[in-house]
């Protein structure tokens, strides 16, 4: 597993973080970002985790 791990694992916490600032910064000026960007946010979560498993 070794390199292509710790890169899955790299890419996994860049999403968390970007998905967090995403929604951090929704709450600050009222912006609405809809039901497609979160759920893009989950599936490429679910397809990198699932990419993370079988390595």
């Amino acid at each position: 597993m070794g390199v292509y791990g710790l890169l899955l694992g790299i890419r996994l916490a860049e999403l968390l973080l970007k998905s967090g600032r995403l929604i951090r910064a929704r709450t600050l000026p009222p912006k609405k970002i809809g039901l497609l960007t979160p759920t893009l946010s989950a599936l490429v979560f679910l397809q990198i985790v699932t990419s993370q498993i079988d390595a």
